[in-house]
C-alpha cells in the first residue's frame, strides 16, 4: 500500500512536469552531456525501440534534441535543452516524495539507507538516483 501511494503521489508530480518516469530518467542519464540512443537505452537499462518512444516524447515537450553526431552522420545524439535542464532540476528540487516521506517516517534518512542498500544488493554501481537525499544533483 505504501508503495503504491508513493508511486500516485510520484506520477502526480511528474505530470504536471509534463513527464513520466522513463522521461525522467532519460534526462538523469543525460545530464552530463549528449548520448547516443543505443547509450541513452543501455543507461536506462530498457530496448533501444522503447528509449525510441521516450526521447519522442522528450522532444516534443521541448526536454531534449537530436543532433547528427559528429562522428558518425548516421547517428544521433541526444541532448538536453535548456528547458529540459530547467524541467531536470525542478523534477529534483520539489520532490513530493521526500515530503512524504518526511511527514511520515521518524527517520527518513535510516530508510533511504536501507532502500539504497536494497537497490545496491540487487544492481551494483547504480545508486544515482534522482530525487533521493544526498545525490550530487
Amino acid at each position: 500500500m505504501a508503495a503504491r501511494i508513493v508511486e500516485h503521489e510520484w506520477n502526480s508530480w511528474l505530470q504536471e512536469l509534463q513527464l513520466t518516469h522513463a522521461g525522467l530518467l532519460a534526462l538523469h542519464a543525460l545530464r552530463d552531456g549528449p548520448l547516443s540512443q543505443r547509450e541513452l537505452a543501455a543507461h536506462c537499462s530498457v530496448e533501444e525501440q522503447t528509449m525510441s518512444r521516450i526521447v519522442a516524447k522528450l522532444v516534443r515537450a521541448g526536454y531534449v534534441t537530436k543532433e547528427p553526431d559528429p562522428h558518425d552522420r548516421r547517428r544521433r545524439r541526444i541532448a538536453m535543452t535548456a528547458r529540459g535542464k530547467e524541467i531536470y532540476r525542478a523534477a529534483n528540487s520539489g520532490d513530493p516524495i521526500a515530503r512524504l516521506v518526511a511527514d511520515a517516517v521518524d527517520d527518513p534518512e535510516h530508510l533511504w539507507h536501507m532502500l539504497r542498500s536494497i537497490i545496491e544488493r540487487h544492481r551494483p554501481g547504480e545508486l544515482t538516483i534522482p530525487g533521493n537525499p544526498g545525490d550530487p544533483e
